[in-house]
Formats: structure tokens, sequence, C-alpha cells
């Protein structure tokens, strides 16, 4: 099921983008100090935009943080009945999480309940879906939150996308949690930049 915002409900949606678990300093392990301080920096900043009116959250429905930050958003959405706050999992194809672990499909199963579903691209994988994705969440939105410290890849590219398109960008670093916001800072975005221009998008 699609959520179809209009544009002045564009002005009150946030996207979020961020590392895999391969790309994280502690992987994988919700058990972690590190993995409960990323998820709880996930959850606050989710938390204050909410006080700012913010009512519309998308995620990208791939594992590590963007699992992690649709967990987050799931529970303020409960904790916030009352602001109606509403989560779109925006899934890049029909078939992405078929090598996933069972453990993460169930977490992705649990998340689909208490959220709208849209598959971007109503098909199997195929090479670009991925970007596809992730400029549909940017384009549908006015801020997006960024779980990212420079390295290259997918979301270094949504980092450069948002940018591009006059996005506000709020980025967490995982390894020391610093949150940062940037808005309009092209210099501030670049000092995060790794020197690797290869582009992609997964």
């Amino acid at each position: 099921m699609m959520l179809h915002v209009t544009p002045g409900e564009i002005r009150c949606s946030v996207a979020f983008t961020g590392y895999r678990p391969s790309k994280l300093p502690f992987l994988n392990n919700p058990e972690s100090v590190e993995y409960k301080k990323l998820y709880n920096a996930i959850y606050a900043e989710v938390e204050r935009l909410i006080h700012r009116d913010y009512r519309f959250f998308l995620t990208g429905g791939a594992t590590g943080c963007d699992l992690m930050a649709a967990e987050a958003i799931v529970s303020l959405k409960k904790k916030y009945r009352k602001k109606h706050v509403a989560h779109e999992l925006c899934l890049p194809c029909r078939n992405h999480d078929e090598k996933w672990s069972e453990i993460d499909k169930m977490r992705l199963e649990e998340i689909k309940k208490s959220s709208m579903v849209t598959y971007v691209s109503d098909t199997e994988y195929f090479n670009g879906c991925m970007q596809k994705r992730n400029q549909y969440m940017v384009d549908t939105s006015s801020v997006l939150i960024a779980v990212f410290d420079g390295m290259n890849g997918g979301t270094r590219n949504t980092v450069k996308y948002a940018e591009k398109k006059g996005r506000k960008l709020i980025v967490i670093r995982p390894r020391d949690m610093v949150r940062m916001q940037f808005i309009n800072s092209a210099e501030d975005i670049e000092q995060l930049m790794l020197t690797d221009e290869t582009d992609s998008w997964d």
C-alpha cells in the first residue's frame, strides 16, 4: 500500500538512509552496547522531529540501520498515537529479502504490520532498483536522516542526491554517535565524503 503524500505533506516528511551491517563498527548484534546506542540516537532524532510536527517517516527496508530505524519509528507511532505518525516502508522490489536470515525476515514482517508498504518497483530484483527506491524516498520528503560517516556506497550517494535536491540533512556518525545537522552546507558534507568516487546504490 502506497503512502500518497501531497506537496504540503512532503514538508513534514522525513526519509532515512544508513549502513548495512557489514559497514557498522559493531556489525548487527542487537545485544551490543554500540547497537543500543545507535538505536537510541535514531529514536531520539525521530522523536525530536515528531515534536517539531514531522509526521511522515520513510525507511528503505534493508538490513542494518533501515530495520533499526523502522523499529524505532513503529515504537514512536504507538507512543504518539494522537499525533498520527505514519511510517512508509519503501521496499525496492518483491524479493529483496530472499537471502536474509530468518531473524531479519521476522523483524521485517513485524514492521509491515504497523506500516504502509510500498514496493517502489513491483517486480523481482533488478540492477538499479535500490537507486530507484532511494530516490523515491528523498523525492517524497523534506528531511533526510543519514547514519553516515563518509564511507563509499549507497548511503553516501543518497546523501549526495539529497544535497543536490536541497533537502535538510541530519547526519548521525555511527562510530561516535555524534549528531550533526547540515542545511545546504556542501562543504560540511564534503568533509565526510571519501575520495573513492565509485557509485553504488546498494
